[in-house]
């Protein structure tokens, strides 16, 4: 009986001695590597999302670029037509400052609808002014002064029946502007 009792106690010891390897294992190997393990697999799983977003942003800066070069290109299209369209005022003005430099009245100043051409726009302009006929005379020596090329198509001339030396005078012009300054053509 007595060598059963060793052999038992032999055989809890081994147990014990086997399961505290066990778990020595389990808390000091096992376990300490699982965590590495899982914060590895979490920092891949972050990388695999940043990859993914990466990618839809890429295709979404793509498509942002795609954009902005659209819309630089028809930017640089209205360019010139917006840059006529800011420098009318700057031509109506002169021709109401020339006409009073001349002592005449503007009764009025219509401008019709531009007319874009390939490289320059064709402003038609009608006024309608008061004034001796000397002065009338003078303003339209005058016209060719102005930096824009300008043409005098009709001119009427109507005197006041109250005033005989006061002349009220219809001119229709047509005004070209927008020249670069170059004389080549554009394709």
């Amino acid at each position: 009986m007595a060598l059963v009792t060793r052999r038992q106690k032999f055989g809890l010891w081994t147990t014990a001695m086997l399961a505290t390897l066990a778990v020595a294992y389990a808390l000091l190997i096992f376990l300490p590597r699982q965590r590495v393990l899982a914060k590895k697999h979490r920092e891949l799983h972050q990388r695999q999302r940043f990859i993914v977003v990466s990618e839809r942003m890429r295709t979404a800066l793509r498509a942002s670029q795609l954009e902005l070069d659209q819309l630089q290109t028809i930017c640089r299209r209205w360019e010139p037509i917006e840059r006529l369209r800011r420098h009318l005022p700057t031509l109506f003005a002169r021709l109401t400052e020339t006409a009073s430099q001349h002592r005449l009245s503007v009764l009025q100043l219509t401008p019709g609808d531009p007319v874009p051409l390939k490289t320059i726009q064709r402003q038609p302009v009608e006024l309608l002014l008061e004034g001796e006929f000397a002065d009338i005379l003078a303003y339209a020596s005058d016209i060719d002064q102005i930096p824009e090329f300008a043409w005098i198509e009709e001119v009427e001339l109507h005197p006041d029946p109250q005033e005989p030396a006061v002349i009220q005078c219809r001119m229709k012009l047509t005004v070209f502007t927008g020249f670069s300054g170059s004389s080549e053509k554009s394709e």
